[in-house]
């Protein structure tokens, strides 16, 4: 099984989380974000997680939550970037929240999508079974924020039904996700790239992605 490769958290950093509520990687400055390939798992004719990107400028894996909105292999945008320490601190605030789907128990359900994510970046991607992993844990994070577009699709099977319950029944803790950000568009149209979520320090030398020249996501095959 793969690890999450993450650096622990600077002391000064880890200070301002366990005070403030909020942590000093994520700020207002909006994130450059691209996608540039694909695991080359799919299923119902869509790729599923996880993909491959940049985060400004550095490479990252990236995890899909949003399964209403396209994004193309080499698009490029930008993204508010939102961790769960900050996430928690604004609905506890009463403020505006910063990510894509506000509807409902908001930080169960990214809770729940965290989760999933974490499985996910647990998965060897060197196994039998990785595609279909891949594809049970994608479909149960897509069902979190998208449940009447995904649970008519055969992705939406017996295995992905248990990923999205246990994920939603889960009791969870803040510091459980520590590791993760939301990267919501800035953009907040119909017609806007996807939300995802990434652990900066999770390694992208794991798994080879899908050359970005062979892969065009939107035609064919889709990811969404």
């Amino acid at each position: 099984m793969l690890n999450l490769c993450r650096r622990a958290m600077p002391p000064i950093a880890l200070a301002f989380l366990l005070i403030f509520g909020f942590d000093l990687r994520v700020g207002a400055t909006p994130i450059n974000m691209q996608v540039t390939g694909v695991n080359g798992a799919e299923t119902d004719g869509i790729y599923v997680d996880p993909y491959y990107g940049r985060v400004n400028n550095v490479s990252a894996i990236l995890y899909c939550d949003d399964f209403a909105h396209d994004t193309t292999i080499n698009e490029t945008w930008t993204a508010d970037a939102t961790s769960y320490a900050q996430l928690n601190n604004e609905i506890m605030n009463n403020q505006m929240l910063t990510v894509r789907f506000t509807t409902g128990n908001v930080l169960q359900n990214y809770e729940a999508a965290g989760w999933l994510v974490q499985q996910m970046a647990m998965v060897n991607s060197h196994a039998l079974d990785a595609a279909q992993l891949y594809s049970d844990y994608t479909f149960a994070l897509w069902a979190i924020f998208d449940y009447s577009q995904v649970r008519g699709l055969s992705g939406f099977d017996t295995s992905a039904k248990t990923y999205y319950n246990d994920a939603l029944d889960g009791t969870y803790s803040l510091s459980e996700f520590t590791g993760l950000d939301i990267y919501t568009p800035t953009d907040p149209t119909s017609s806007s790239p996807q939300e995802f979520i990434a652990d900066p320090e999770e390694t992208t030398t794991a798994v080879t992605p899908e050359p970005s020249t062979l892969v065009l996501i939107g035609l064919g095959l889709l990811m969404v």
